[in-house]
């Protein structure tokens, strides 16, 4: 009981208080401190060492007792990742039931922030060899739509970001073979890509929504009409008729600035497309040479009127024909409001009904028919795995 423990603070004061005083995490840090410090030279194995600590003040921390014990090999088992990438000329194993361990590369072999998300795939998933790499945010409509939807075929779903992550993640893990027996799957949304683009990402291995992002994609009308039966509304198909309409003339106000926005894309595509291959490493007269024989090409690839026109009619013709075809070149979140307005429902309503229908288990039910039916209509869309 008499026992105290002393502590510096700022503008050299210090402060004394007893011993059973101690947080939870300090008397896990003193209690590391101890056996670490006292600790036979040869390897130590720890057993998640971030536990009840912030994770920045667990870096500092084994970071210190490394430096104190360089006789020792740490073995760290944990399942976070920050802590993991953190540790400094470390190895890493994966370890998964009735497997033998893969040895993943150190996070100096690849860059940053592929790492952590190669590390992620690894460990995510203890019991399946699947893991599905999208767009978004960790807790976003497209992670929280293709977990769902995955839920029974049991795949990791690991959002990262952007498209070239997304490519990077799914080619760095199935050509380089850095986790062995495991397979990786990405999709992207169609955004303003051209036809060409579209052609290249799904020859490198990725799946482009026919739909210009999630949104747009569980607006489809077998979406919005089975979920119009769900609610018990009175002729879905009407309803989803008015909706399109709806969609059509508010898109209207939108053309210029989505034409501009699909010929800007063209335009970045075309570039990369005549300069990303020249190589760098021979004489600079013959990257001079390479660089103004692609420019004189790119008259040919980009006719500016042209473009514009051909954008601008592909889109006047989607509204004018009141077309579902705007889902796929318009942003799906311009959509939402009319949904909404269309089924009488608020909020989150419309999103909640597919993640619940999707992860729902009570067959027989109302919820498990809708299930049965958005599956069908994710179907045709989604890669299977």
């Amino acid at each position: 009981d008499g026992l105290k423990v002393w502590s510096d603070l700022d503008k050299g004061q210090s402060q004394a208080y007893p011993a059973k005083n101690l947080s939870d995490g300090e008397l896990v840090a003193f209690y590391m401190i101890a056996r670490i410090l006292e600790a036979a030279k040869g390897i130590v194995i720890i057993d998640e060492p971030e536990i009840h600590l912030h994770s920045l003040l667990a870096r500092r921390l084994w970071d210190t007792l490394e430096e104190q014990r360089e006789d020792i090999r740490f073995i760290y088992i944990t399942h976070d990742l920050p802590f993991a990438q953190s540790r400094r000329n470390a190895a890493y194993i994966g370890v998964k039931p009735g497997e033998k361990c893969d040895v993943i590369p150190s996070g100096d072999e690849i860059p940053p922030p592929l790492f952590m998300h190669i590390l992620g795939a690894a460990s995510s998933n203890i019991y399946e060899n699947k893991t599905l790499f999208c767009e978004g945010e960790e807790g976003g409509k497209d992670e929280l739509i293709y977990r769902s939807y995955y839920l029974d075929d049991k795949v990791a779903v690991i959002p990262v970001g952007g498209c070239e992550l997304v490519k990077a993640c799914v080619s760095t893990i199935n050509k380089a073979g850095l986790i062995p027996n495991h397979t990786a799957y990405g999709i992207v949304d169609r955004d303003d890509r051209c036809e060409d683009e579209i052609k290249y990402l799904s020859e490198v291995g990725l799946t482009v929504l026919n739909y210009s992002e999630i949104e747009a994609l569980i607006c489809k009308k077998e979406i919005f009409v089975a979920i119009a039966q769900h609610l018990a509304k009175d002729n879905p198909d009407d309803l989803y008729t008015a909706f399109i309409e709806k969609a059509a003339g508010q898109m209207r106000h939108q053309t210029n600035i989505r034409v501009l926005e699909r010929c800007k894309q063209r335009v970045t595509w075309e570039l990369n497309a005549a300069f990303g291959d020249i190589k760098c490493d021979q004489a600079t007269s013959k990257v001079k040479q390479n660089f103004e024989s692609r420019c004189n090409s790119l008259p040919e690839q980009i006719a500016p009127g042209d473009l514009f026109a051909h954008e601008l009619d592909l889109l006047n013709n989607c509204i004018e024909r009141k077309s579902s075809d705007i889902l796929k070149y318009f942003p799906g979140k311009a959509f939402w409001k009319l949904v909404k307005e269309s089924l009488g429902i608020e909020g989150e309503t419309y999103f909640e009904l597919i993640h619940k229908s999707l992860t729902s288990t009570d067959e027989g039910s109302a919820m498990s028919d809708l299930k049965g039916k958005i599956k069908n209509a994710l179907q045709v869309e989604l890669p299977s795995v």
